[in-house]
């Protein structure tokens, strides 16, 4: 018996990283058992999950509830129509002097009502050891 907020945990992830089947949920499982123990504290006492078993979990599922549960948990709905752009780039050469790779820069760009907002999100040193570019 697998506990149900575990498998949905691995499915979602599994989606949010380009799986397209319950296949793809059950290799992801298997390939990430330790991480999925260690750093997110699942239990997974009876293994990883079969893709026979995620298939027989969304067969009984209702779509809209589920959906609806979801948003609910996350706490944000998002319109129909709202779109955000990321656009990140890494200014070259500007880490040769530094103990820093380079410089990122993150912008963001919010369709609202009829006008486009601009925000240029600037890194302190203290963020700026986080985000390397490679």
């Amino acid at each position: 018996m697998h506990k149900l907020w575990e498998m949905l945990v691995i499915a979602l992830l599994s989606v949010i990283c380009k799986g397209e089947d319950y296949e793809d949920m059950e290799i992801f499982g298997v390939e990430r058992e330790k991480w999925l123990k260690e750093e997110l504290g699942l239990e997974l006492a009876n293994g990883i999950p079969s893709g026979d078993t995620f298939r027989r979990l969304f067969e009984r599922m209702n779509p809209k509830e589920f959906r609806s549960c979801l948003d609910e948990s996350i706490g944000y709905v998002r319109s129909p129509r709202e779109v955000v752009n990321i656009d990140g780039k890494a200014k070259k050469g500007s880490g040769i002097y530094t103990e820093l790779r380079s410089v990122v820069s993150v912008r963001l760009w919010e369709r609202t009502k009829s006008h486009w907002g601009k925000s240029k999100v600037k890194r302190n040193v203290e963020k700026s050891r986080k985000y390397r570019s490679s």
